[in-house]
């Protein structure tokens, strides 16, 4: 089994575009998305212009076992105008979960984003998604606040962050 974390490339297009619709497929309430996110959902164009705007800034990994791709992280490097980077969205296909790719996808993350310059990454997860906090927490992520209001008027999103280490310059 190869397995292989990297930038994604051009050709990987089609790949990601059936994850990213996999993971739409698994949203239980998308009525409660935020608006203008709703025409998105489920769309394989919106994800096809954002994969070809993430490839050419060069912020999306993806995760591939023997060729195959299982997963994908998106992040920003700018996180409300602060010099940090920020975790948009990471998503592992669900035939392939437990098997430590979403740490593997935040380990290759955290280490582009450090040798940037970075010394802070952002991430932030739904109260109810209990999975995802449990791997923030395991992967030395710590709790920061939260917000509401962001999809809906009750909704809340929790944030977390992790320091990194910055690799020293020879």
């Amino acid at each position: 089994m190869r397995i292989d974390v990297r930038l994604a490339k051009k050709s990987d297009k089609k790949a990601f575009v059936r994850l990213a619709l996999e993971r739409d497929a698994g949203m239980n309430d998308v009525s409660s998305c935020y608006k203008p996110y709703r025409k998105a959902i489920g769309n394989s164009k919106y994800w096809a212009r954002k994969f070809d705007k993430l490839v050419k800034e060069k912020r999306l990994l993806l995760e591939c076992i023997d060729g195959k791709v299982v997963g994908l992280l998106q992040f920003s490097l700018d996180f409300i105008d602060y010099p940090a980077a920020y975790v948009e969205l990471v998503f592992v296909s669900k035939s392939n979960r437990k098997h430590g790719i979403a740490k593997q996808l935040f380990s290759r993350a955290e280490r582009i984003i450090a040798v940037k310059g970075y010394s802070k990454i952002f991430s932030s997860t739904n109260p109810s998604n209990r999975i995802s906090l449990r791997m923030h927490k395991k992967l030395g992520y710590r709790r920061c606040g939260s917000i509401y209001g962001i999809e809906t008027p009750s909704s809340r999103e929790i944030f977390v962050f992790k320091n990194l280490q910055c690799p020293k310059k020879r």
